[in-house]
């Protein structure tokens, strides 16, 4: 004896849900892709104009700015100094 086998709704919802992982991170990844050139166009070929700074290409202006924080006063907290309460007493202008 064989039964037929009918439908019932709880077949209906216990199939399993579709999987979304791969859509997901296909446009996960164009959108890094994207992101990427759109740094690259802007920043890197300067499509907008402008230029890279002085500060970047001079390597004279890497070697003094080095030797300042080499020589010059010791930030406050420190190891062994303490930070100041009233930093207008150091007569510090901008």
């Amino acid at each position: 004896l064989e039964r037929k086998k009918t439908k019932s709704k709880n077949d209906e919802r216990m199939k399993p849900s579709p999987s979304y992982t791969g859509p997901i991170l296909t446009s996960l990844a164009a959108l890094f892709a994207a992101s990427g050139a759109c740094v690259y166009a802007v920043n890197i070929q300067k499509i907008f104009g402008g230029s890279t700074p002085s500060t970047i290409t001079n390597t004279e202006w890497l070697a003094a700015t080095q030797a300042s924080y080499q020589n010059g006063v010791e930030r406050e907290g420190a190891p062994g100094k303490p930070i100041a309460l009233n930093p207008m007493r150091r007569n510090i202008s901008p």
